[in-house]
């Protein structure tokens, strides 16, 4: 955590730094690429931690104000937690919906019970609607990919790892599919999207 803190105060002269290194051990042509290719990583990661975020904020404040609607119990506890677990790709808002579940039924099982359908439905809302505007349009990766990244992550490196891996493929899969383009494009190839 403190080296993250020292790498991102000293961001704009670490990537100067790295510019100059590139620039002076590389060839012209090749040094561009590379750069390129670090702006892509940059903003690639940048934008899928900053929609996370968005999301889970989002996320929060609609199980926040719907559970004082219905004046559930630990509202502020279960909203943050179901939050903070959002920004966990696909099994954190489950591991958040068990643990709310817990708390819930400990007090009322019957709102209990409520708690579960409130998730179901604030679940699909954010899944269907919230996400995909916030974080799948800044990522560019289809869904298939998005769930192949998550799981090969979690599959490698655990919770940090589906963390690593989605923005990581959306990287080569950008990468992937300019250089195919550039390459049919040369060969005269056009090959339309429904084929």
């Amino acid at each position: 955590l403190i080296i993250a803190i020292y790498v991102l105060a000293g961001k704009k002269r670490l990537k100067c730094q790295g510019k100059k290194l590139v620039y002076a051990y590389l060839n012209g042509k090749t040094a561009d690429k590379v750069c390129e290719i670090s702006r892509l990583c940059s903003d690639t990661f940048f934008h899928f931690i900053s929609g996370q975020c968005l999301d889970a904020f989002i996320l929060g404040m609609m199980f926040f104000f719907v559970l004082s609607i219905f004046n559930m119990p630990y509202t502020s506890v279960i909203s943050m937690f179901m939050g903070f677990m959002a920004l966990i790709p696909y099994i954190g808002p489950l591991i958040g919906m068990l643990a709310g579940f817990v708390l819930v039924v400990m007090i009322n099982p019957m709102k209990a019970l409520g708690f579960l359908l409130i998730f179901l439905v604030l679940q699909q809302i954010d899944s269907h609607l919230i996400y995909p505007k916030i974080v799948g349009n800044s990522m560019g990766l289809p869904a298939i990919w998005t769930l192949l990244a998550a799981l090969m992550g979690n599959a490698l490196m655990g919770l940090p790892g589906m963390l690593i891996f989605i923005p990581l493929t959306s990287v080569i899969y950008t990468l992937l599919k300019e250089n195919t383009q550039l390459r049919l494009k040369k060969k005269g190839i056009h090959i339309d999207k429904t084929t």
